[in-house]
């Protein structure tokens, strides 16, 4: 079970359809080897020490980034999706017994692996503070175990993303920000998660215009992104310039 707690004040953005709607979204991966081997040799100690222990881990950080007052949380589908699909394939059973490390009893566990816990969350999009918890996990401690080292990937990329967005977009004032850091992203993932996160942080659009238009010439795109870094100029000269005239009227 996965709970989404709405009861906070968070940015009004309707950013995660926006995404789905534009096929932003990355098509659904098996990530259950997305973690820490020692993750999985504490796994196979549980396993080998059964225990009916129940467990409960928080999510938070301890200070916020870049000296700021806040940040805004973001990577909560991505987590609903990893849990949704957790699962040992044959592919994954074969290379951990090709490490030599792990019992064949415990193998044939994880062949029918699947996560039974619960987690709660606050929503995408939400101011928080240090030592806030953004996602809890109640889970017996094998489950709880496996799932850290995903989870703080997920959360921690997107979150950070998304507060760097919010103080830029709160810089500009109430220009529109565009989100253009594809091609400075450690990979694809990165460049599509990023822009999420950075629409989350209040960004009006970004710059991935295959996914966009997916079926319009080379051409065309680049003409249309010129018509948008035009129409962006143009905008910002002329803020600038009613703020020049309204000095020297004052004046």
């Amino acid at each position: 079970m996965i709970v989404v707690q709405s009861e906070r004040i968070r940015y009004d953005t309707n950013v995660i359809n926006t995404m789905r709607k534009g096929e932003f979204a990355m098509r659904a991966q098996n990530l259950t080897l997305l973690t820490d081997l020692y993750e999985l040799t504490m796994m196979q100690g549980y396993y080998e020490n059964p225990s009916d222990q129940i467990v409960v881990f928080d999510a938070f950080y301890r200070k916020n980034p870049c000296g700021g007052a806040y940040a805004v949380c973001a990577g909560l589908e991505q987590v609903i999706e990893y849990v949704r699909d957790l699962h040992f394939s044959p592919d994954d059973i074969d290379y951990l017994r090709s490490l030599h490390i792990f019992n064949d009893d415990f193998l044939e566990y994880l062949r029918g692996f699947h996560f039974t816990g619960d987690i709660y969350a606050i929503p995408e999009g939400t101011v928080v503070f240090p030592r806030e918890p953004l996602l809890k996990v109640v889970a017996p401690i094998m489950e709880a175990q496996l799932v850290e080292t995903a989870i703080l990937n997920m959360i921690n990329h997107q979150s950070l993303i998304a507060t760097k967005a919010s103080r830029v977009v709160y810089a500009a004032k109430g220009d529109g920000i565009m989100e253009f850091g594809l091609r400075r992203a450690q990979g694809p993932d990165a460049g599509i998660y990023g822009a999420r996160a950075a629409m989350i942080g209040g960004c009006i659009g970004v710059f991935i215009a295959w996914k966009i238009i997916p079926s319009l010439p080379m051409h065309i795109l680049i003409y249309l992104v010129c018509v948008v870094l035009l129409w962006t100029s143009y905008s910002i000269l002329s803020a600038r310039a009613k703020d020049l005239k309204a000095k020297a009227d004052a004046k």
